[in-house]
């Protein structure tokens, strides 16, 4: 049984009306369910399988059209950066952003800071999204039992970003710099925005992954209090 937390939405999601999005919990409990089943068959996770599970449950539960989904596409002001995901309406315009990031404990040997760093780096791009077009920006996240334990400890100070009640918003900003690594911070890439983050799905899967899709929107000013 997959152990998943949502937040409730009474309205209907529409390729064609950026104002109308409300279905995406239900796609990350769609795409929860589908990364159980995986790896319950034995199926092993990588970025691109995540990236393809991921579309399939926009496809389906989302109603969106194959078609209005682009991959790799450049960030606002930032040309040189990509975003993994972006669905497009009706007039070109993103409706949804979405960036995914997979931490598995065998598959790198970078220090995990640096690894926590690009979380954060994520987070800070999305905002820079969400500032420029005004749609719904997620994180999506992967790990294993490894990171998720060093994320939550309490010492490296990002277990109340990203280990938070679902439905719990949490500011992000240069505050949340404070006391962290060098290691961590050359991990954003130069990377800063204000921003609200708050958890719309957390699941617990087999094998000891963890699955967390963060809701990501940008913040006027610095209200980072952590």
């Amino acid at each position: 049984m997959v152990e998943s937390q949502t937040q409730n939405s009474n309205s209907s999601l529409m390729v064609t009306a950026p104002s109308d999005m409300t279905r995406h919990p239900a796609v990350a409990a769609r795409f929860s369910q589908l990364l159980d089943e995986r790896l319950r068959l034995g199926g092993k996770p990588t970025e691109d399988t995540i990236r393809y599970t991921f579309f399939h449950a926009l496809t389906t539960v989302g109603e969106y059209q194959h078609w209005s989904v682009d991959l790799e596409f450049p960030l606002p002001r930032h040309k040189a950066r990509l975003i993994d995901t972006v669905v497009r309406g009706a007039d070109g315009a993103p409706t949804l952003v979405v960036e995914f990031k997979y931490h598995r404990a065998r598959a790198t040997t970078l220090p995990k800071p640096q690894l926590a760093g690009g979380i954060v780096s994520d987070l800070f791009r999305l905002a820079v999204a969400h500032e420029t077009w005004g749609c719904d920006c997620y994180l999506v996240y992967v790990t294993d039992s490894v990171m998720a334990t060093y994320l939550k400890q309490p010492r490296h100070g990002c277990r109340d970003l990203l280990f938070s009640p679902v439905g719990e918003a949490v500011p992000l900003g240069e505050q949340s710099l404070v006391l962290k690594s060098k290691t961590f911070v050359k991990a954003l890439n130069g990377f800063m925005s204000n921003a609200i983050v708050s958890c719309i799905s957390a699941t617990e899967l087999p094998h000891s992954y963890e699955v967390r899709v963060f809701k990501v929107s940008h913040a006027l000013r610095d209200l980072d209090r952590r």
